[in-house]
């Protein structure tokens, strides 16, 4: 979707969940080495900040903190950008590709970021525990990047309940009217 609108919140939240109720080890890849250290400091740690039982559960010691790797009670967060070394000799359950539209279409001549993070989560496939979860602002045009994951997709709405009469609607980001 467009620029701004929480699609990258929703990882946010989605990986603050994981820490404090689903511990399971999670990658997330970003577009640049530039772009993964930026949002360590400025969303992620700040995250933590404000939230004191995730931060109570991270655990002590210089390797247990640092800019690709957060140590936590039953999981690690991984911080890394495409290249592919960063999808290598790791299993992963859980993956979250941010800015999708921004990564390099071939990785090192081994294939796109979304394959290559499929390959991580090939020893959970048979207990159905695979989750990715891709945003992006769409860059790359009609049937490529983003734009060709959703057109392959359920098209499923997001459905939320009535303040009023509790029944529940569609959400239409576009529609929302901000008082």
């Amino acid at each position: 979707g467009p620029a701004q609108t929480g699609k990258s919140e929703i990882g946010n939240n989605w990986q603050l969940h994981t820490i404090l109720y689903d511990p399971v080890d999670m990658l997330f890849v970003g577009p640049s080495q530039t772009l993964i250290n930026t949002y360590v400091t400025t969303q992620f740690d700040k995250m933590l900040d404000l939230v004191p039982e995730a931060r109570a559960r991270q655990l002590s010691g210089p390797s247990a903190d640092n800019i690709n790797l957060k140590q936590f009670l039953g999981c690690d967060m991984h911080f890394k950008w495409p290249s592919g070394s960063s999808f290598r000799a790791q299993p992963f359950s859980r993956g979250r590709l941010d800015d999708f539209d921004e990564m390099p279409e071939d990785i090192a001549n081994q294939g796109d970021a979304l394959s290559l993070m499929r390959g991580r989560d090939a020893s959970f496939a048979a207990y159905g525990e695979i989750k990715i979860y891709i945003n992006s602002t769409p860059k790359r045009g009609k049937n490529r990047g983003i734009e060709a994951l959703v057109a392959q997709g359920t098209d499923e709405r997001l459905y939320v309940d009535c303040l009023q009469c509790a029944a529940p609607f569609a959400l239409y980001i576009d529609r929302l009217n901000y008082d």
